[in-house]
Parts: C-alpha cells; structure tokens; sequence
C-alpha cells in the first residue's frame, strides 16, 4: 500500500514538473486580424505562426510559419484570403527570414533583400498594401509586442 501511494505521488509530481517546464518555454497569442485569427506560438525553437487558432499540444506539420524569435513579421490578408507575408527589417542575424509551410492557403513571400533599391521595393510594397485598406498585422516577437494592426 505503501509502494502504491509513493509511486502516485511521484507520478503527480513527475506530472507537474513536466507542466512548468512546459509552459516555461513555449506559450501562445491569439490575433484577430479581419476575419482571420492568427496564432503565434513562442517556444524553444522558433515561433510558429498559424493563420488560424490552434490549440494542439505539438506543432503542426503543415499550415504554419515559422520565423526567428528575436525577428518579426507583417501580414496583409488580401484579395480572396491571400496572405502577404514580409518579414520585419531586423538587424539580427537569421531574423529577417520567414519558413513558410502553407499548402492550404494562397500566399505571397516577400523576402528581405538589404541592397538599396531593394528595400526601397520592399517598403514600397508594404506601402502598398496599406494603401489598399488590407487588414494587416505586425508583431515584434522578441517581445510578443503587436506593433501594428488595421482597424476593422
């Protein structure tokens, strides 16, 4: 009886040390952006972004985005759902870069390109969107921080 009740006991704790460590390196924010909401799911490897709300313990293998946690991204929701995907002008190494897995979705990648004309293009194109009236967001991931959306 006693074997059993220790076992338990450890079993539970076991249990919850796996639950701290889990929630201490990976969490999630939900963003409505137009009729779409967007997950961004921090963790140890990257932050994954998914254009609808997922709520699964593991990270998908399709549908998702997946961008540097010290980088950032903006996305425009265009004409029939289209995304627009360009990832934010940060001076970091690796966080100008976005992997997309969207076999489910149309979507457009504008990479970062440093040369001159080049970001002018990129700016342009960004300028371009909004102009449009595009729901769009922006996220800094490093901090979670939404540091641009459209107004619906």
């Amino acid at each position: 009886m006693k074997i059993k009740r220790y076992l338990l006991r450890m079993l539970f704790i076991v249990i919850i040390l796996l639950l701290l460590i889990v929630s201490l390196f990976q969490y999630r924010h939900f963003y409505k952006v137009g009729d779409m909401v967007f997950t961004f799911w921090k963790t140890g490897n990257g932050c994954y972004i998914m254009p609808y709300k997922y709520l699964g313990l593991i990270i998908p293998k399709n549908n998702h985005m997946k961008a540097s946690n010290v980088g950032g991204i903006v996305i425009f929701i265009g004409e029939e759902s289209t995304l627009h995907i360009f990832p934010e002008m940060i001076y970091e190494r690796g966080a100008d870069k976005i992997e997309c897995n969207l076999p489910s979705y149309k979507y457009e990648y504008y990479p970062y390109v440093r040369e001159i004309e080049s970001v002018l293009a990129f700016n342009e194109k960004i300028a371009y969107f909004k102009n449009c009236g595009y729901p769009y967001i922006g996220i800094y991931i490093r901090e979670m921080s939404n540091i641009t959306q459209s107004v619906d």
